[in-house]
């Protein structure tokens, strides 16, 4: 699972040069061909916090994409708000 916080005040890790991504959450599931599961992730403020530029740990309001996929390259995504 990587995540992006699409407007942060700070510079955040970056995963790929367009985009800023971080790995925040992994699972491994087996899958048989053609078969399917369900895996949840519980978002907390450690993974949508930062440091900030004081050391100072922070969890800004704004939108936030969610990425998840077996590499990431290659996901499925969604969007959200923390307000």
């Amino acid at each position: 699972m990587y995540i992006q916080d699409e407007f942060a005040s700070v510079a955040r890790p970056v995963k790929e040069l367009k985009e800023l991504k971080e790995l925040k959450g992994f699972q491994i599931v087996e899958l048989k061909f053609g078969e399917s599961k369900k895996i949840s992730f519980n978002l907390t403020e450690k993974e949508l916090g930062f440091y900030d530029n004081s050391g100072n740990f922070i969890v800004e309001e704004g939108a936030f994409k969610v990425m998840v996929g077996g590499n990431s390259e290659s996901v499925i995504s969604d969007e959200f708000g923390l307000e």
